[in-house]
Protein backbone atom coordinates (compact mmCIF):
# COMPACT_ATOMS: atom_id res chain seq x y z
CA UNK A 1 0.00 0.00 0.00
CA UNK A 2 2.83 2.56 0.97
CA UNK A 3 4.58 1.96 -2.40
CA UNK A 4 1.74 2.29 -4.63
CA UNK A 5 0.71 5.55 -2.23
CA UNK A 6 4.17 6.59 -3.22
CA UNK A 7 3.84 5.53 -7.36
CA UNK A 8 0.46 7.61 -7.34
CA UNK A 9 1.90 11.16 -5.29
CA UNK A 10 4.75 10.84 -7.91
CA UNK A 11 2.82 10.15 -11.00
CA UNK A 12 0.77 13.21 -9.62
CA UNK A 13 3.29 15.63 -9.67
CA UNK A 14 4.77 14.73 -12.81
CA UNK A 15 1.51 15.35 -14.63
CA UNK A 16 0.93 18.79 -12.64
CA UNK A 17 4.51 19.60 -14.07
CA UNK A 18 3.64 18.94 -17.43
CA UNK A 19 0.12 20.51 -17.25
CA UNK A 20 1.62 23.57 -15.34
CA UNK A 21 4.73 23.76 -18.20
CA UNK A 22 1.99 24.00 -20.86
CA UNK A 23 -0.13 26.49 -19.93
CA UNK A 24 2.67 28.92 -18.14
CA UNK A 25 2.27 31.51 -20.58
CA UNK A 26 -1.51 32.01 -19.63
CA UNK A 27 -2.40 35.39 -18.28
CA UNK A 28 -5.71 34.04 -16.92
CA UNK A 29 -6.76 30.07 -17.01
CA UNK A 30 -10.16 29.43 -16.76
CA UNK A 31 -11.64 25.96 -14.93
CA UNK A 32 -10.51 22.81 -16.39
CA UNK A 33 -12.13 19.18 -15.80
CA UNK A 34 -10.78 16.15 -15.75
CA UNK A 35 -13.01 12.45 -14.95
CA UNK A 36 -10.16 10.33 -13.82
CA UNK A 37 -7.56 11.40 -16.32
CA UNK A 38 -4.99 13.90 -16.10
CA UNK A 39 -4.37 13.48 -19.98
CA UNK A 40 -8.10 14.20 -20.87
CA UNK A 41 -9.85 17.25 -19.65
CA UNK A 42 -13.63 16.90 -19.63
CA UNK A 43 -15.63 18.96 -22.85
CA UNK A 44 -18.70 20.67 -20.93
CA UNK A 45 -21.71 20.06 -23.08
CA UNK A 46 -23.37 21.81 -21.30
CA UNK A 47 -24.43 25.89 -21.89
CA UNK A 48 -23.34 28.22 -19.93
CA UNK A 49 -25.91 30.52 -18.38
CA UNK A 50 -24.85 34.50 -17.66
CA UNK A 51 -25.38 35.41 -14.55
CA UNK A 52 -27.83 38.42 -14.96
CA UNK A 53 -30.59 40.62 -13.13
CA UNK A 54 -34.22 38.85 -12.78
CA UNK A 55 -35.75 42.34 -12.03
CA UNK A 56 -38.61 41.85 -9.98
CA UNK A 57 -38.27 39.60 -7.34
CA UNK A 58 -41.16 37.61 -5.37
CA UNK A 59 -41.13 37.64 -1.82
CA UNK A 60 -39.63 34.25 -0.93
CA UNK A 61 -41.35 31.91 1.65
CA UNK A 62 -40.42 31.70 5.03
CA UNK A 63 -37.94 28.31 5.72
CA UNK A 64 -39.86 25.79 7.89
CA UNK A 65 -37.74 23.75 9.54
CA UNK A 66 -38.01 20.19 10.80
CA UNK A 67 -38.38 20.37 14.01
CA UNK A 68 -37.41 16.82 14.69
CA UNK A 69 -33.59 17.51 13.30
CA UNK A 70 -31.27 18.61 15.93
CA UNK A 71 -28.30 16.91 14.66
CA UNK A 72 -25.91 19.15 13.02
CA UNK A 73 -22.97 16.94 11.27
CA UNK A 74 -20.72 19.28 9.19
CA UNK A 75 -18.94 22.76 10.27
CA UNK A 76 -21.93 25.64 9.54
CA UNK A 77 -24.04 23.11 10.49
CA UNK A 78 -25.19 21.85 7.78
CA UNK A 79 -24.42 20.38 3.93
CA UNK A 80 -25.85 24.54 3.10
CA UNK A 81 -23.14 25.84 5.24
CA UNK A 82 -25.98 28.83 5.78
CA UNK A 83 -25.23 28.54 10.22
CA UNK A 84 -29.08 27.97 10.53
CA UNK A 85 -30.14 26.21 13.64
CA UNK A 86 -33.58 24.51 13.58
CA UNK A 87 -34.77 25.48 17.17
CA UNK A 88 -36.05 28.59 18.40
CA UNK A 89 -34.69 30.17 21.62
CA UNK A 90 -36.84 29.79 24.80
CA UNK A 91 -37.94 32.42 26.49
CA UNK A 92 -36.31 33.94 29.57
CA UNK A 93 -33.94 36.25 30.03
CA UNK A 94 -32.16 34.62 32.90
CA UNK A 95 -29.11 32.10 31.78
CA UNK A 96 -27.37 29.62 34.01
CA UNK A 97 -24.28 26.89 33.71
CA UNK A 98 -25.92 23.58 33.69
CA UNK A 99 -22.43 22.13 33.49
CA UNK A 100 -18.89 22.88 32.27
CA UNK A 101 -16.29 20.00 31.21
CA UNK A 102 -12.72 20.86 30.72
CA UNK A 103 -11.08 20.59 27.07
CA UNK A 104 -7.76 20.25 25.60
CA UNK A 105 -6.14 23.63 26.78
CA UNK A 106 -3.04 23.70 24.50
CA UNK A 107 -5.14 24.00 20.89
CA UNK A 108 -7.85 26.36 19.93
CA UNK A 109 -11.35 25.09 19.48
CA UNK A 110 -13.13 25.71 16.20
CA UNK A 111 -16.06 24.32 15.95
CA UNK A 112 -19.18 21.90 17.21
CA UNK A 113 -20.85 19.20 15.83
CA UNK A 114 -23.33 17.36 17.33
CA UNK A 115 -25.29 14.07 17.07
CA UNK A 116 -27.82 12.07 19.42
CA UNK A 117 -25.70 12.18 22.67
CA UNK A 118 -22.46 12.99 21.00
CA UNK A 119 -20.63 16.23 20.65
CA UNK A 120 -17.51 16.63 18.95
CA UNK A 121 -15.26 19.53 19.15
CA UNK A 122 -12.88 20.62 15.87
CA UNK A 123 -9.49 22.28 17.16
CA UNK A 124 -6.64 22.94 15.09
CA UNK A 125 -4.68 19.92 14.88
CA UNK A 126 -7.51 17.37 15.97
CA UNK A 127 -10.76 16.37 18.04
CA UNK A 128 -12.65 15.78 21.39
CA UNK A 129 -15.64 13.40 22.02
CA UNK A 130 -18.25 14.25 24.53
CA UNK A 131 -21.92 13.02 25.54
CA UNK A 132 -24.33 15.80 26.14
CA UNK A 133 -23.31 15.61 29.90
CA UNK A 134 -20.55 17.41 29.51
CA UNK A 135 -18.26 13.56 30.18
CA UNK A 136 -15.01 13.74 27.56
CA UNK A 137 -15.15 10.39 26.11
CA UNK A 138 -12.05 10.12 23.56
CA UNK A 139 -9.46 12.56 21.74
CA UNK A 140 -8.00 11.96 18.60
CA UNK A 141 -5.06 13.66 15.99
CA UNK A 142 -6.46 14.71 12.38
CA UNK A 143 -4.69 16.43 9.15
CA UNK A 144 -5.95 19.12 7.43
CA UNK A 145 -10.09 18.95 6.71
CA UNK A 146 -12.92 18.95 8.49
CA UNK A 147 -15.01 16.54 10.15
CA UNK A 148 -17.99 14.92 9.04
CA UNK A 149 -20.80 12.94 11.20
CA UNK A 150 -22.68 10.28 9.11
CA UNK A 151 -25.98 10.60 9.17
CA UNK A 152 -26.93 6.70 8.85
CA UNK A 153 -24.36 5.68 11.00
CA UNK A 154 -22.70 5.89 14.33
CA UNK A 155 -19.65 7.31 12.80
CA UNK A 156 -17.54 10.00 11.97
CA UNK A 157 -14.91 10.56 9.34
CA UNK A 158 -11.38 12.51 9.65
CA UNK A 159 -8.78 12.91 7.55
CA UNK A 160 -6.05 10.56 8.50
CA UNK A 161 -2.41 12.08 9.08
CA UNK A 162 -1.63 8.74 7.06
CA UNK A 163 -3.48 9.82 4.22
CA UNK A 164 -6.30 7.45 4.69
CA UNK A 165 -9.66 9.20 5.35
CA UNK A 166 -10.28 7.23 8.88
CA UNK A 167 -14.09 6.50 10.13
CA UNK A 168 -14.22 6.99 13.82
CA UNK A 169 -17.40 5.37 16.36
CA UNK A 170 -19.10 7.81 17.60
CA UNK A 171 -20.11 6.27 20.59
CA UNK A 172 -16.69 5.19 21.29
CA UNK A 173 -14.25 7.18 20.05
CA UNK A 174 -12.40 4.25 18.59
CA UNK A 175 -11.25 3.77 14.86
CA UNK A 176 -13.71 1.36 13.15
CA UNK A 177 -11.69 1.37 9.70
CA UNK A 178 -9.49 3.05 6.95
CA UNK A 179 -10.32 4.05 2.98
CA UNK A 180 -7.72 5.16 0.95
CA UNK A 181 -8.53 7.98 -1.43
CA UNK A 182 -7.18 9.15 -4.30
CA UNK A 183 -3.24 10.40 -4.25
CA UNK A 184 -3.72 9.96 -0.24
CA UNK A 185 -1.66 12.27 1.43
CA UNK A 186 -0.66 16.16 0.74
CA UNK A 187 -4.16 17.33 0.27
CA UNK A 188 -6.54 19.28 2.79
CA UNK A 189 -9.84 16.30 2.47
CA UNK A 190 -12.98 16.29 4.17
CA UNK A 191 -15.83 14.04 3.42
CA UNK A 192 -18.85 16.05 2.31
CA UNK A 193 -21.66 13.43 1.36
CA UNK A 194 -22.40 10.38 2.95
CA UNK A 195 -25.45 7.84 2.83
CA UNK A 196 -24.31 5.22 4.13
CA UNK A 197 -23.15 3.01 1.20
CA UNK A 198 -20.99 6.01 -0.42
CA UNK A 199 -19.00 8.67 0.62
CA UNK A 200 -17.59 11.90 -1.79
CA UNK A 201 -14.78 13.59 -0.54
CA UNK A 202 -13.74 16.97 -1.49
CA UNK A 203 -9.99 17.66 -1.44
CA UNK A 204 -7.54 20.52 -1.94
CA UNK A 205 -3.68 19.99 -2.82
CA UNK A 206 -1.54 21.55 0.09
CA UNK A 207 1.68 24.01 -1.23
CA UNK A 208 5.02 22.20 -0.66
CA UNK A 209 7.14 24.11 0.79
CA UNK A 210 11.17 23.44 -0.39
CA UNK A 211 14.12 25.36 0.88
CA UNK A 212 15.70 25.93 -2.88
CA UNK A 213 12.55 26.99 -4.55
CA UNK A 214 9.22 29.26 -3.82
CA UNK A 215 6.10 28.27 -2.95
CA UNK A 216 4.02 27.05 -5.51
CA UNK A 217 0.43 27.88 -5.14
CA UNK A 218 -1.47 24.57 -5.61
CA UNK A 219 -4.85 24.99 -7.83
CA UNK A 220 -5.63 21.18 -8.02
CA UNK A 221 -9.14 20.03 -6.34
CA UNK A 222 -10.71 16.48 -5.99
CA UNK A 223 -13.83 16.00 -6.16
CA UNK A 224 -14.22 11.86 -5.30
CA UNK A 225 -17.09 8.68 -4.97
CA UNK A 226 -15.59 6.09 -2.63
CA UNK A 227 -18.35 3.03 -2.66
CA UNK A 228 -18.35 1.85 0.24
CA UNK A 229 -20.22 -1.72 0.49
CA UNK A 230 -22.34 -3.29 2.93
CA UNK A 231 -19.67 -4.90 4.57
CA UNK A 232 -17.77 -3.71 7.50
CA UNK A 233 -14.49 -6.14 7.65
CA UNK A 234 -11.20 -5.02 7.64
CA UNK A 235 -7.82 -6.17 6.78
CA UNK A 236 -5.14 -6.45 8.93
CA UNK A 237 -4.13 -2.68 8.66
CA UNK A 238 -7.60 -1.61 9.25
CA UNK A 239 -8.66 -1.08 5.78
CA UNK A 240 -12.15 -1.74 4.71
CA UNK A 241 -12.20 -4.60 2.13
CA UNK A 242 -15.28 -3.37 0.69
CA UNK A 243 -14.37 0.07 -0.05
CA UNK A 244 -13.91 1.07 -4.08
CA UNK A 245 -12.52 4.40 -5.71
CA UNK A 246 -15.92 4.16 -8.02
CA UNK A 247 -14.69 7.88 -9.77
CA UNK A 248 -13.29 11.48 -9.41
CA UNK A 249 -13.39 15.14 -10.92
CA UNK A 250 -10.38 16.42 -10.66
CA UNK A 251 -10.51 20.12 -11.01
CA UNK A 252 -7.88 22.59 -11.74
CA UNK A 253 -9.03 26.13 -10.69
CA UNK A 254 -7.62 27.35 -7.61
CA UNK A 255 -9.00 26.67 -4.32
CA UNK A 256 -12.78 26.34 -4.57
CA UNK A 257 -15.92 26.87 -2.04
CA UNK A 258 -17.99 23.81 -2.03
CA UNK A 259 -21.53 23.64 -0.29
CA UNK A 260 -24.45 20.76 -1.13
CA UNK A 261 -28.19 20.55 -1.07
CA UNK A 262 -28.85 17.35 -0.85
CA UNK A 263 -26.93 15.28 -3.50
CA UNK A 264 -26.19 18.52 -5.79
CA UNK A 265 -22.63 19.72 -5.17
CA UNK A 266 -22.00 23.62 -5.57
CA UNK A 267 -19.18 24.83 -6.40
CA UNK A 268 -18.15 28.47 -6.76
CA UNK A 269 -14.69 28.70 -8.77
CA UNK A 270 -13.45 32.62 -10.27
CA UNK A 271 -16.00 33.12 -12.94
CA UNK A 272 -18.26 29.94 -12.17
CA UNK A 273 -20.53 28.48 -10.32
CA UNK A 274 -21.07 25.30 -11.17
CA UNK A 275 -23.57 22.36 -10.31
CA UNK A 276 -22.79 18.80 -10.05
CA UNK A 277 -24.95 15.93 -9.67
CA UNK A 278 -23.67 12.55 -7.10
CA UNK A 279 -22.46 10.99 -10.42
CA UNK A 280 -19.58 13.80 -10.05
CA UNK A 281 -21.20 14.98 -13.58
CA UNK A 282 -21.83 19.20 -14.64
CA UNK A 283 -25.28 19.62 -14.78
CA UNK A 284 -25.00 24.01 -14.67
CA UNK A 285 -22.56 26.45 -15.57
CA UNK A 286 -23.10 29.91 -14.18
CA UNK A 287 -20.52 32.47 -15.29
CA UNK A 288 -19.69 36.15 -15.07
CA UNK A 289 -16.57 38.02 -13.87
CA UNK A 290 -15.77 37.87 -10.30
CA UNK A 291 -13.64 36.06 -7.49
CA UNK A 292 -16.07 34.12 -4.70
CA UNK A 293 -14.87 34.74 -1.49
CA UNK A 294 -17.52 33.07 0.51
CA UNK A 295 -20.75 31.23 0.00
CA UNK A 296 -23.66 29.05 1.26
CA UNK A 297 -26.91 28.09 0.24
CA UNK A 298 -31.07 27.68 1.27
CA UNK A 299 -33.43 25.38 0.79
CA UNK A 300 -34.25 26.20 -2.10
CA UNK A 301 -30.91 26.27 -3.75
CA UNK A 302 -30.33 30.03 -3.85
CA UNK A 303 -26.58 30.62 -3.53
CA UNK A 304 -25.77 33.68 -1.32
CA UNK A 305 -22.27 34.53 -2.77
CA UNK A 306 -19.42 36.60 -1.73
CA UNK A 307 -17.67 38.11 -4.99
CA UNK A 308 -14.50 40.89 -5.19
CA UNK A 309 -15.12 42.47 -8.60
CA UNK A 310 -13.69 44.46 -10.55
CA UNK A 311 -15.47 47.69 -11.80
CA UNK A 312 -13.04 49.89 -13.97
CA UNK A 313 -9.94 50.41 -12.25
CA UNK A 314 -11.21 49.80 -8.28
CA UNK A 315 -11.95 46.59 -6.85
CA UNK A 316 -15.04 45.66 -4.92
CA UNK A 317 -16.24 43.34 -2.59
CA UNK A 318 -20.49 42.74 -3.13
CA UNK A 319 -23.45 39.95 -1.77
CA UNK A 320 -24.73 37.99 -4.97
CA UNK A 321 -28.10 36.17 -4.14
CA UNK A 322 -28.74 33.53 -7.05
CA UNK A 323 -31.54 31.58 -7.74
CA UNK A 324 -30.95 27.59 -8.99
CA UNK A 325 -31.46 28.82 -12.19
CA UNK A 326 -28.75 31.80 -12.57
CA UNK A 327 -31.09 34.49 -11.89
CA UNK A 328 -29.48 37.90 -9.96
CA UNK A 329 -32.04 38.07 -7.59
CA UNK A 330 -30.00 41.12 -5.53
CA UNK A 331 -26.14 42.68 -5.82
CA UNK A 332 -25.06 44.86 -3.33
CA UNK A 333 -21.70 46.04 -2.73
CA UNK A 334 -20.75 45.83 0.91
CA UNK A 335 -17.52 46.58 2.90
CA UNK A 336 -14.86 45.18 2.31
CA UNK A 337 -14.16 41.57 4.89
CA UNK A 338 -10.62 40.64 5.76
CA UNK A 339 -9.64 37.10 4.90
CA UNK A 340 -8.73 36.11 8.37
CA UNK A 341 -12.82 36.95 9.03
CA UNK A 342 -14.13 35.45 5.90
CA UNK A 343 -17.36 33.23 7.14
CA UNK A 344 -20.09 31.65 4.73
CA UNK A 345 -23.31 34.23 5.02
CA UNK A 346 -25.70 33.03 7.88
CA UNK A 347 -29.35 32.45 6.17
CA UNK A 348 -32.36 33.00 9.00
CA UNK A 349 -35.91 31.50 8.39
CA UNK A 350 -36.96 34.88 6.43
CA UNK A 351 -33.52 34.63 4.54
CA UNK A 352 -32.46 37.72 5.87
CA UNK A 353 -28.52 37.31 5.37
CA UNK A 354 -25.64 37.99 7.79
CA UNK A 355 -22.22 38.96 7.23
CA UNK A 356 -19.47 38.55 9.64
CA UNK A 357 -16.58 41.33 9.83
CA UNK A 358 -13.92 41.83 12.54
CA UNK A 359 -16.00 44.41 14.71
CA UNK A 360 -18.89 44.16 13.28
CA UNK A 361 -22.48 42.24 11.86
CA UNK A 362 -24.34 43.54 9.09
CA UNK A 363 -27.88 42.23 8.40
CA UNK A 364 -29.22 42.30 5.17
CA UNK A 365 -32.88 41.91 3.78
CA UNK A 366 -33.10 39.68 0.22
CA UNK A 367 -33.11 42.77 -1.47
CA UNK A 368 -30.22 43.45 -0.51
CA UNK A 369 -30.85 46.76 1.61
CA UNK A 370 -29.31 46.80 5.37
CA UNK A 371 -31.61 45.76 8.37
CA UNK A 372 -29.14 46.79 10.30
CA UNK A 373 -25.52 47.49 11.54
CA UNK A 374 -24.34 46.36 14.86
CA UNK A 375 -20.79 46.49 16.71
CA UNK A 376 -19.36 43.40 18.87
CA UNK A 377 -17.09 42.79 21.68
CA UNK A 378 -14.11 41.54 19.48
CA UNK A 379 -13.15 38.62 18.74
CA UNK A 380 -16.62 37.50 16.89
CA UNK A 381 -16.36 33.49 17.27
CA UNK A 382 -19.19 32.74 15.37
CA UNK A 383 -23.25 32.98 14.96
CA UNK A 384 -26.18 30.94 14.10
CA UNK A 385 -29.23 31.91 12.93
CA UNK A 386 -32.79 30.93 14.38
CA UNK A 387 -36.33 31.47 13.66
CA UNK A 388 -36.48 34.93 15.71
CA UNK A 389 -32.35 35.74 16.42
CA UNK A 390 -29.12 35.51 15.21
CA UNK A 391 -27.28 34.08 18.09
CA UNK A 392 -24.14 35.09 18.73
CA UNK A 393 -20.39 34.05 20.26
CA UNK A 394 -19.04 37.80 20.59
CA UNK A 395 -15.77 38.74 22.87
CA UNK A 396 -16.77 36.17 26.34
CA UNK A 397 -20.82 37.36 26.23
CA UNK A 398 -23.27 34.67 24.39
CA UNK A 399 -25.67 37.41 22.82
CA UNK A 400 -28.53 37.03 20.45
CA UNK A 401 -29.87 40.05 17.72
CA UNK A 402 -33.42 40.04 16.36
CA UNK A 403 -34.46 41.35 13.70
CA UNK A 404 -33.81 44.85 14.41
CA UNK A 405 -30.81 44.90 15.33
CA UNK A 406 -31.51 44.81 19.62
CA UNK A 407 -29.69 42.60 21.43
CA UNK A 408 -30.65 40.32 24.06
CA UNK A 409 -27.77 39.30 26.81
CA UNK A 410 -27.54 35.42 27.29
CA UNK A 411 -24.52 34.63 29.58
CA UNK A 412 -20.84 36.61 30.83
CA UNK A 413 -18.46 34.16 30.73
CA UNK A 414 -14.74 34.16 32.33
CA UNK A 415 -12.79 33.60 29.46
CA UNK A 416 -13.12 34.81 25.36
CA UNK A 417 -15.57 32.67 23.13
CA UNK A 418 -14.46 30.20 20.40
CA UNK A 419 -16.76 28.86 18.57
CA UNK A 420 -20.44 29.71 17.61
CA UNK A 421 -22.94 28.72 19.99
CA UNK A 422 -25.25 25.58 19.32
CA UNK A 423 -28.68 25.11 20.30
CA UNK A 424 -30.37 21.78 21.14
CA UNK A 425 -33.32 21.12 23.52
CA UNK A 426 -33.19 24.50 24.99
CA UNK A 427 -29.48 23.98 26.20
CA UNK A 428 -27.02 26.36 24.45
CA UNK A 429 -23.39 24.56 23.93
CA UNK A 430 -20.75 26.77 23.79
CA UNK A 431 -16.89 26.58 24.09
CA UNK A 432 -13.65 28.95 25.46
CA UNK A 433 -10.23 27.93 25.26
CA UNK A 434 -10.44 25.71 28.08
CA UNK A 435 -14.01 24.55 28.95
CA UNK A 436 -16.95 22.75 27.13
CA UNK A 437 -20.04 24.66 28.42
CA UNK A 438 -23.64 24.06 28.53
CA UNK A 439 -26.38 26.65 29.80
CA UNK A 440 -30.36 26.75 30.39
CA UNK A 441 -33.05 29.13 31.03
CA UNK A 442 -32.86 29.76 35.01
CA UNK A 443 -35.77 27.96 36.73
Amino acid sequence: MLKFSIYKNVLFLLLITNINCQESNKQTMDTIFYHNDFNNPVELTIKPVKIKSFGNVKPLEDYSPNQDQKNYLTRYLNPERNSRLNSSLPDGDLWEIKWKAEINSSVFPWYFLIKNERIIIQNESGWQLFDTSGKNIANGIKAEGEIFIDESEDIFYINDPSGFIQAVDLISGDRKFYVYPYLGKGFDRSVIFSNGNKIINSAFELPVMTHDSPIIIPDFNILETIVMGKSREINEDGVLKSAVQKANLIIKSGKLITALHDSTIVIAVPNHIYFINADLQITNDFVEDFIPLEMSIDEEMRIYLLVEVQVEENVKNELWIIDSAGNLLSETEIESIQKNYLAPPAIDYEHNVYIRYEDKIIAFNTSGNILWEQHIQKPLAGFAATKDYLLTSEGNILTAFDHKGERRFFYNFDDELTTSPILVDDQIFVATRKHLFCIIPKR
